[in-house]
């Protein structure tokens, strides 16, 4: 798993028509996606099982045929609960507006747009009119992968449907603009601290710089950090390092040692014992079984 944690850059889609639906299926606990945050908006359904996640700092934990809303720009994270089958769609909300300003325009899609309104962030089907959505939801999986003429129109007409039957049935909030600014101002400081994390992952980093960045005391900033990771600054620092010597020891041809250097540790012995805290392996282990797996394909 290699997974960055700061904005993505990557286009989900194409330029043309930004637009993805992918399908995640494990059979355990699987943490999908570490922090990170994307311009475009987010719709999560999950079939079946569980998956908790965390929305601008706040954790929900949603069940099977319930609907998740992440909003763009919100920092967030996505862990499953054990074995668990979620779609998720990803895409640019501006690909939805039409060339001429009408009353969908005026009175639906600007002001969703605009922030005015947002969709729940959890959205709990409870009766069989809702699950309508569920079941466009479904078309949606089912169009982008046969990909037949015209599938786009199809996936942009069942977006825009989804969009009317969450604002008939009322899975929409107004915003309190002091609530959502503290909020806001919260998730901005946590990504410019992980920014500064991943981007200075090979360096020697300190807590009085990261605390710094955000202009909170050392105290404060470390009870902050670890109340909205779950990790203390150090423990989620060694977490990152761990994960990048992972990929690597999977994806290149690098040796051990190399690995803990490049990946940001400064002695051996600590590293082969962080790795296998963290992955029940010692490296070395992790590297032969990744080759065996690699032969077998």
């Amino acid at each position: 798993m290699h997974q960055e944690i700061y904005r993505e850059t990557s286009i989900h889609g194409s330029v043309l028509f930004p637009f993805e639906c992918y399908i995640q299926n494990s059979d355990k606990s699987l943490l999908v996606k570490d922090h990170h945050w994307h311009d475009e908006m987010e719709w999560i359904y999950i079939v079946e099982g569980k998956i908790q996640i965390e929305i601008n700092l706040k954790q929900f934990v949603v069940s099977k045929n319930n609907l998740i809303c992440v909003p763009r720009g919100a920092l967030h994270k996505i862990r499953t609960l054990g074995k668990c089958l979620y779609y998720a769609y990803v895409f640019q909300f501006q690909m939805l507006q039409a060339s001429i300003y009408d009353i969908c325009e005026s009175e639906y899609l600007m002001p969703l747009l605009n922030g005015e309104i947002s969709f729940l962030k959890v959205i709990k089907i409870v009766n069989e009119d809702q699950k309508r959505i569920l079941l466009e939801l479904e078309k949606i999986v089912g169009i982008s992968k046969t990909k037949e003429l015209a599938w786009q129109i199809e996936v942009k007409a069942s977006l825009l449907k989804v969009i009317a039957l969450l604002i008939k049935f009322n899975f929409i909030e107004k915003e309190e603009s002091i609530r959502r600014a503290n909020s806001l101002e919260k998730s901005e400081k946590m990504k410019k601290v992980l920014t500064y994390i991943r981007e200075h992952l090979q360096e020697k980093i300190y807590i009085q710089d990261l605390s710094g960045l955000i202009s909170y005391n050392k105290t404060y900033f470390c009870r902050y950090f670890k109340e909205t990771t779950g990790f203390t600054p150090v423990e989620y620092i060694i977490h990152l390092r761990i994960e990048e010597a992972t990929r690597m020891i999977r994806e290149t041809d690098y040796k051990i040692i190399d690995i803990c250097y490049m990946s940001g540790f400064e002695n051996i012995s600590y590293f082969i014992k962080k790795f296998k805290e963290q992955k029940k392996f010692t490296p070395k282990k992790y590297e032969e079984l990744c080759k065996k797996t690699e032969k077998l394909k």
